[in-house]
């Protein structure tokens, strides 16, 4: 369960990079979602026991805090300026977010089946 945090990270960064393919008109493939990741984790974490365990680290709602902290501090630049430069940095703060929560509905989710 401890490499868990890790896991969802990477796997967030692939979605993302993923569906920016996907969205791209005349590049590679991609995809626009993928269940089989929250479904895995579930089934593992039944199998070997360790849902409680996970479930202290209180992961998901970790991220989303940090992530809800993260943009209210960008969103309360002032000057112009700095929310030209903060946009893009708002937009990939609001895409993980994003992510987080559907990774973290899924994951619920996909525990009904185990």
């Amino acid at each position: 369960f401890i490499i868990l945090p890790s896991l969802t990270l990477n796997y967030v960064e692939h979605i993302l990079l993923s569906k920016e393919k996907f969205n791209k008109k005349g590049r590679g493939e991609g995809i626009f979602t993928d269940d089989g990741f929250a479904i895995g984790i579930a089934y593992i974490l039944k199998l070997l026991d360790q849902y409680q365990d996970f479930d202290s680290l209180h992961w998901f709602e970790s991220v989303t805090a940090k992530l809800s902290a993260d943009l209210k501090a960008k969103n309360d630049k002032k000057s112009e300026r700095e929310m030209k430069t903060a946009n893009l940095t708002i937009k990939r703060l609001q895409g993980l977010y994003r992510e987080f929560e559907l990774l973290r509905f899924t994951f619920e989710s996909a525990r009904v089946f185990f």
